[in-house]
């Protein structure tokens, strides 16, 4: 679903980071700043111990700093600068081993600044301001006073549970294409892994697992079925002392009679000494009934792989983004011959591409972003049903492909084809992707635009076109979809061009003879929606974004469609929003960045009961008058609505008291919005609650402390005054999602 995604930006470390996807499961937050709160800062929010960045800056806050502080253990980011605080930094603060943003400047601070681990590497411009502060970063002498002062050695390691923000993105990348692997393998070759309800996951947490160890490798050498994935996430979260058991733990399931194991991403973590000298390679020897390997995302490199050919039941093995380099020496696992699905994807590969002799049984190869220079034909895997050669960046012809007859799914994606004539051999191909190739050599017209061939291809089911240059090839104008109008088959369609100089016909009468379920035709110069639109009664998504369309929001489109979820339309100049009588489904609905104004319709919320993400943001003025909306009571109503996305100062008035009952996101940033924060009701589902820059006035509402799945509290630059509620620590920030992972004995099934 191209084009879609919540994302955030929230700030923390002094700047705004932003947070997407999966992404925000891992972010909690707490904003407070600018705004005008009052009174001493509660000690019940030292509580908060999975918070990871808290700004209560710019306000008039008073008293002293909670040593409770010491007790957030998580803390990257702490900010209570600008205020009025008194009285010392308390020496406990020296234990937040994660801080590595601390600012209490400009305060009524004294005393001798802390030092130690992180405080170490604060520098004058955290304390500015606090003229009785003195000892280092400052120039201020103490007089001999050291009384409590005791300064720790500057080489105290301050790295062992600081949050690596690289290691976090490999980590969630190494699941998110984890997940999208198995999905389309599973909707385009059927690969349902059904044991997947019997593995065990096995969360290390806090101190209390060491003493659990010889038990849970009694377990583990039951099972049958091992994921140890988690290890790259919870690793920030332990001790040294739980680091060791667990590294003990690794080596000791080796001796397990396991058929599915999976490493991906330790070695991103704290863990990557099991498999760092040839003793652990060897332990794979080990494992004589393991059918199913993923070591993805770790930092392996091509000595791993004599080790891996004595691992000779493998029918699956995962080994992608380990950027192994050099030429891929596939020769040194050719006793895997039960093996049917093989990644290597994103490891850098470069030379030509080998032939794979000795794995006869291959239905599934990814070879996707490496740097082959040549591509073999691959006549030996008369058995692959899958071939991902995406992101190569290959310049010249199609292999042949000609021994490929049970060839269902090929990605061509992110190389620079010549010519694709050798597609039409593939009569059983059911999936195609041949986006952004960019065509760049002049060949002949027929060939230019790859239409005339795919159309031969009978058993299509999805086709992507996305992104590609066709104007290179001096192919200027109408592009015309009518030969694909007898794919009955087909379900996805998906087509953008990088050049303004293509257009897709939308005049043409021709009738289609599919059904599409998914229609995306982004960036297509489109002025109008194309006839062949009007036929299709069964699509589920529609992305039309950023054309010249213009006029009504096609509302149409859902009239004809009733199970439509995802309908984006952003970056066009559409003017008016009719709304239907009838009562859809749709889910997603993104109208931003196009010429509408004023109000949306009344009844909305009525009409889409089931929207679950909104985003009109960014509507151009059509007059020097611009029209500010206000939010609609029939739209925050609804009981589905999960994520509004409001902000560019396109809505003003108070917020309503009964605004989005079951949400898990509200973002209304940087609007007119005025009144004070309201009482909500039934938001124990809230996520993310984000008000920044807005006049909101009054205190800060007791009700807020009802928010049990807050991960994310955005109050800055209002106008909020009043006292912090103590009872704040209650916001679960994550806490919640933990102990559900971790389970009562360190580890659950």
């Amino acid at each position: 679903m191209s084009g879609f995604q919540i994302r955030i930006d929230f700030a923390t470390k002094h700047r705004y980071d932003t947070y997407m996807g999966g992404n925000l499961e891992l972010m909690f937050g707490l904003d407070l700043s600018e705004n005008e709160l009052s009174g001493e800062i509660p000690v019940e929010l030292g509580g908060l111990q999975v918070l990871q960045s808290l700004n209560l800056s710019h306000n008039n806050l008073s008293g002293v700093i909670p040593e409770s502080f010491s007790v957030l253990k998580n803390v990257e980011s702490l900010d209570l600068s600008f205020n009025r605080l008194q009285g010392r930094i308390p020496q406990e603060l020296t234990e937040l081993s994660s801080l590595a943003v601390f600012n209490v400047s400009y305060n009524n601070l004294s005393g001798v600044i802390p030092q130690g681990k992180q405080f170490n590497t604060f520098d004058t411009q955290s304390y500015l301001g606090n003229h009785l502060l003195c000892g280092k970063p400052t120039n201020r002498s103490c007089n001999g006073n050291n009384t409590g002062f005791q300064e720790s050695d500057n080489e105290v390691k301050d790295d062992e549970s600081r949050i690596d923000m690289v290691s976090l993105y490999w980590s969630l990348g190494a699941a998110y294409v984890t997940v999208l692997v198995g999905i389309f393998a599973s909707l385009s070759f059927g690969y349902i892994f059904c044991c997947v309800n019997s593995i065990v996951i096995i969360v290390f947490y806090y101190s209390g697992f060491a003493p659990g160890i010889r038990n849970t490798v009694k377990v583990l050498c039951c099972s049958k079925y091992l994921d140890l994935a988690w290890l790259s996430y919870m690793a920030g979260l332990m001790t040294q002392r739980v680091i060791a058991a667990a590294g003990r733990v690794l080596r000791a399931i080796v001796q397990a009679e396991i058929r599915i194991l999976n490493l991906s991403g330790i070695g991103f973590s704290q863990f990557n000494g099991f498999f760092d000298d040839v003793e652990g390679y060897k332990s794979l020897r080990k494992l004589r009934n393991l059918e199913i390997l993923d070591l993805s995302s770790n930092q392996f490199n091509n000595s791993i792989f004599p080790f891996l050919n004595a691992a000779t039941s493998l029918t699956t093995l995962f080994l992608r983004n380990n950027y192994m380099g050099g030429p891929l020496l596939i020769k040194e696992l050719k006793n895997l011959t039960n093996l049917e699905l093989l990644d290597l994807s994103g490891n850098g590969y470069n030379g030509s591409m080998p032939e794979f002799t000795h794995l006869r049984k291959l239905k599934a190869l990814d070879l996707s972003f490496n740097d082959f220079s040549e591509l073999q034909e691959l006549k030996n895997l008369t058995n692959l049903e899958l071939l991902d050669l995406s992101g190569n960046g290959y310049n010249g012809s199609m292999p042949e492909f000609t021994h490929l007859r049970k060839l269902k799914a090929l990605d061509l994606s992110f190389n620079a084809f010549s010519e694709l004539q050798e597609l039409k051999n593939l009569t059983n191909l059911e999936v195609l992707g041949l986006a952004w190739n960019y065509f760049w050599e002049p060949i002949p017209i027929e060939v230019q635009v790859p239409i005339e061939v795919i159309c031969e291809l009978k058993n299509l089911r999805e086709l992507d076109l996305q992104g590609n240059n066709f104007v290179d090839n001096n192919f200027e104008g109408l592009f015309s979809l009518k030969p694909l109008a007898n794919l009955t088959k087909l379900k996805v369609f998906k087509l953008s061009s990088t050049s303004d100089m293509v257009e897709v016909e939308s005049e043409s009468t021709w009738q289609p003879k599919f059904q599409l379920r998914v229609a995306e035709l982004p960036f297509c110069s489109l002025e109008k929606i194309p006839n062949f639109f009007v036929s299709q009664k069964k699509l589920r998504v529609v992305d039309l974004s950023s054309n010249r369309l213009s006029g009504d929001i096609p509302t149409w489109l859902l009239e004809n469609n009733p199970e439509l979820k995802v309908l984006l339309l952003k970056n066009n100049s559409f003017t008016i929003f009719p709304i239907s009588t009838i009562v859809h489904k749709l889910q997603v609905l993104d109208f931003s960045a196009n010429d509408i104004s004023g109000v949306l319709p009344d009844n909305i919320g009525h009409v889409l009961p089931n929207l679950a993400h909104m985003n009109g943001t960014d509507n151009r003025e059509q007059s020097s008058h611009r029209s500010y909306s206000k939010l609609d009571t029939g739209l925050i109503s609804s009981d589905y609505v999960t994520a509004i996305k409001q902000s560019l100062r396109s809505i003003t008035g108070p917020i309503p008291v009964t605004l989005l009952e079951n949400a898990k996101i509200l973002d209304l940033r940087n609007n007119k919005l005025c009144g004070s924060i309201p009482e909500f009701v039934n938001t124990g589902d809230m996520r993310i609650f984000l008000l920044r820059g807005n006049s909101l006035t009054g205190s800060i509402p007791v009700k807020l402390c009802d928010l049990s799945s807050i991960g994310l509290l955005d109050l800055s630059d209002n106008k909020l005054n009043g006292i912090i509620p103590s009872c704040l620590y209650n916001l679960s920030f994550g806490r919640r999602e933990e102990e559900r992972m971790s389970g009562s004995g360190g580890y659950g099934f």
